[in-house]
């Protein structure tokens, strides 16, 4: 359940906030790869499942540390 004071995001901020293009966006939410909410015809993205996304990305180098 999303709690009432949460910010939520456009496709075009969540694009801007992962520094990819809208096409993209789209692309991972007609093939799920990324969560969202869909109010009626608009799609809107937490910034908490943003960043749990971004971090699913991660790919460690042998010998360097993730920074926290």
């Amino acid at each position: 359940m999303i709690e009432t004071n949460t910010n939520l995001l456009t496709v075009t901020e969540a694009a801007n906030y992962l520094r990819l293009k809208t096409s993209t966006i789209y692309h991972y939410v007609h093939h799920n790869k990324i969560a969202f909410y869909k109010l009626g015809s608009r799609v809107l993205f937490k910034i908490e499942d943003l960043d749990n996304y971004l971090n699913d990305q991660y790919v460690p180098v042998p010998g360097f540390m993730k920074a926290s």
